[in-house]
């Protein structure tokens, strides 16, 4: 059986201990962006001056970015977890789990901070996408 590439059945589960200990189901993505990641630098690599190669595995975080519609209801869990940060003037930690129907992964997504975020939508012809960017600590494929 082959395997779908459509992003249109992935599911995004998202919990916060203290503002929301039972993960919630991301809702209301954007058409053209629901989610992206950087490239991560996965090792260092150093040429001597003789010619020879060294290198190292270094430890590494991943930055994630989630793309809402600006009417989408989940934009509610990010208001409320950015309203308790200020409050506190503290950092939450983030856990989640992407699961992708079409190529059978999903990823756990491990000790996450959301280190950027769209307050309000800009407001054009129609109000646009709210991004926000979560830097995980680890993520972790695995098959369903």
């Amino acid at each position: 059986m082959a395997r779908s590439i459509t992003s249109a059945n992935s599911q995004i589960m998202l919990a916060v201990v203290p503002v929301f200990p039972v993960p919630q189901q991301m809702q209301g993505y954007a058409a053209e962006d629901i989610f992206d990641t950087d490239d991560a630098d996965l090792a260092e690599v150093v040429l001597g001056l003789d010619g020879k190669q060294s290198s190292g595995w270094i430890p590494h975080n991943v930055k994630w970015r989630i793309t809402l519609m600006p009417n989408s209801p989940s934009i509610a869990f990010f208001d409320a977890l950015i309203a308790a940060q200020d409050a506190l003037q503290d950092t939450f930690s983030l856990t989640g789990v992407v699961t992708l129907p079409g190529p059978g992964k999903k990823f756990a997504m491990n000790n996450g901070t959301l280190t950027r975020g769209k307050i309000m939508p800009d407001g054009k012809k129609t109000l646009q996408p709210q991004v926000y960017e979560i830097t995980w600590e680890s993520v972790h494929p695995a098959p369903m």
